[in-house]
């Protein structure tokens, strides 16, 4: 969303640049017909010729970055060759009140990968320690066996099983499961804290994103009544 928005940005601002940059040159033109009548100086019209190189050199960048904008999101969109064919076009004011709903700051976010992922992670490591204290417990085993001697050998034959139960522990073993103890539970703090952060960061995201939506509402508010103005300023002067 970000690069095809940023791409119809690009393309909006090379139209504009484009239109100051004739604009300009117009005016240059202008100051130097005033120039040899007599009404200003020459300094007026190298003044007009600097202002309108910079809106060249504007425009040039502006395009090339249009340009690498348009590559990027054909690249994004699985057309790397068809650059010329994208074309992003910023939708009307109308438009985007429909698709934001009245209840949409208001509206619940959508579970997000990232804070399943930490959570997951801190559940892991959590398990994790668990295990290795487990290892520390003693073992009880059970085991069994059956034999089956052959008619060459001794007991001719005769079957015989065996089955018993092994208890082991091993409370001392040189420090390497107390040392696999401290470092699971170092893991499990790490990782509980980190998803607290990325909670954390997520909530302020949320309330960031809903502050910079009624800020752009208004804004596109603002923005409708200036194109409004100026259409109508336009209108006056021509």
């Amino acid at each position: 969303m970000r690069t095809y928005f940023g791409a119809a940005l690009a393309t909006a601002q090379v139209v504009a640049l484009d239109s100051a940059s004739a604009a300009a040159h117009a005016h240059v033109r202008a100051a130097q017909s005033m120039e040899r009548n007599g009404l200003v100086t020459h300094s007026d019209v190298l003044l007009a010729s600097v202002r309108a190189n910079e809106l060249d050199a504007q425009l040039a960048a502006a395009a090339g970055g249009a340009t690498l904008a348009r590559r990027q999101l054909a690249t994004l969109l699985a057309m790397p060759g068809a650059v010329a064919d994208v074309a992003p076009h910023f939708p009307s004011g109308e438009a985007l009140r429909a698709e934001v709903a009245p209840d949409t700051v208001e509206a619940n976010a959508a579970p997000r990968a990232d804070l399943r992922a930490a959570a997951l992670g801190a559940q892991s490591a959590a398990l994790d320690a668990r295990r290795v204290r487990a290892a520390y417990l003693p073992r009880l085993n059970a085991f069994g066996r059956y034999d089956w001697h052959a008619l060459s050998r001794p007991y001719e034959g005769l079957p015989s099983w065996t089955a018993g139960v092994m208890l082991s522990w091993s409370p001392f073993n040189g420090g390497g499961m107390l040392s696999d103890v401290r470092r699971a539970d170092a893991q499990r703090a790490a990782a509980g804290t980190a998803a607290q952060a990325a909670d954390a960061q997520a909530r302020f995201e949320e309330a960031q994103t809903r502050t910079d939506l009624v800020v752009a509402l208004q804004r596109l508010q603002l923005a409708d009544l200036s194109a409004a103005q100026a259409v109508e300023a336009h209108r006056i002067v021509t």
